[in-house]
C-alpha cells in the first residue's frame, strides 16, 4: 500500500489502520446534493490481483470520515480527481463537499463531488 495524500499522521498506526481497511460506507449511496463535512481522509495504492490475469495492479481508493465518524470510501476516478483538487486548493483548512450525481455520455450514471 502507498498512502499518497492524507492529513492524518501516517506515524499513528491505529489511525492508518482504521483508514484504509475495514468496513466504510460507499460514497455511491449517497444521494445527489448531500453535503459531507470532512474531517480526515486518506487517497491510497491498495494493490490488487485482476481475477482474469492474475496480474496485480495498484487501485486508488479514497476513504474519509467526518466529525460524527461516520467513514466513507470510494475507487470512482472522477470522485478521487475532483475531491483532490479541493484538498489541494484548501492546503489544509477544513472543507465540504457536495455529493454529484450525472449521466455520462453512454448515459451511465457516475459520481462526483464539489466544494460546498
Amino acid at each position: 500500500m502507498i498512502i499518497n495524500k492524507t492529513n492524518i499522521d501516517t506515524n499513528d498506526k491505529h489511525a492508518l489502520y482504521r483508514m484504509t481497511r475495514g468496513e466504510s460506507e460507499k460514497v455511491q449511496e449517497l444521494h445527489d446534493g448531500d453535503v459531507i463535512a470532512v474531517e480526515n481522509y486518506c487517497l491510497y495504492l491498495d494493490e490488487k490481483i485482476d481475477d482474469k490475469t492474475g496480474e496485480s495492479y495498484q487501485q486508488p481508493v479514497l476513504t474519509f470520515t467526518t466529525q460524527s465518524g461516520r467513514k466513507f470510501g470510494t475507487i470512482s476516478p472522477s470522485f478521487i480527481r475532483e475531491f483532490e483538487v479541493i484538498v489541494d486548493l484548501m492546503d489544509g483548512e477544513a472543507f465540504e463537499v457536495r455529493i454529484l450525481k450525472r449521466k455520462s455520455r453512454n448515459n451511465r450514471e457516475f459520481i462526483t463531488c464539489e466544494m460546498a
